[in-house]
Parts: structure tokens; C-alpha cells; sequence
């Protein structure tokens, strides 16, 4: 005699796998934001060097604070609802 099994709920496993998801991209996409600082260049198919500074001062690039670097943040849907916006540096 066949096992009845059951039927997954799909549209559960929808939700969590999407939930997932946007976790890891915006993990990867804050890695990435804070990678280029310590590279010091962008990256598209390979390292793109940022131009050198004019006066020497003894820091790399835009990293004598590190107040731009660590500018960005991972905020999740919660965040924005409660109206704290994922910006830290003033414009």
C-alpha cells in the first residue's frame, strides 16, 4: 500500500527562502560597500583603482575617520516602518 504524504506548504517555504535572501544580499551588499574602502578602488570585473590623493596626509582614501565606510547599515523592513532611516552621514 502507497504512504500518503504531505503536501508542503509552498507558500511558506516562499516566505522564508525570500526572507533569506534579502538577509544575504544585504549582508554581501554591506561587505561589498566596505570592501571597496579597503581595497581602495571599485570592482566591476576587476579592481578599478581610485585616483591618489593629492596631499599626503598618511591615510588611504576617504579612511582617516572611517566615517563614510562605516556609514552604511543593514536596516530591515521593521526599521523603516518605525521611521529610523538607514542614513548616518548628514547630506
Amino acid at each position: 500500500m502507497a504512504k500518503n504524504f504531505e503536501t508542503p506548504d509552498f507558500s511558506r517555504v516562499a516566505k522564508e527562502t525570500m526572507r533569506h535572501i534579502v538577509h544575504i544580499a544585504a549582508v554581501e551588499g554591506l561587505r561589498f560597500f566596505q570592501d571597496r574602502f579597503r581595497e581602495q578602488g571599485w570592482k566591476n570585473v576587476a579592481l578599478e583603482p581610485w585616483k591618489p590623493k593629492k596631499h599626503k596626509d598618511g591615510y588611504k582614501i576617504l579612511l582617516k575617520t572611517r566615517y563614510l565606510e562605516n556609514s552604511i547599515q543593514v536596516f530591515s523592513k521593521l526599521n523603516i516602518l518605525r521611521g529610523e532611516l538607514p542614513v548616518s552621514v548628514p547630506f
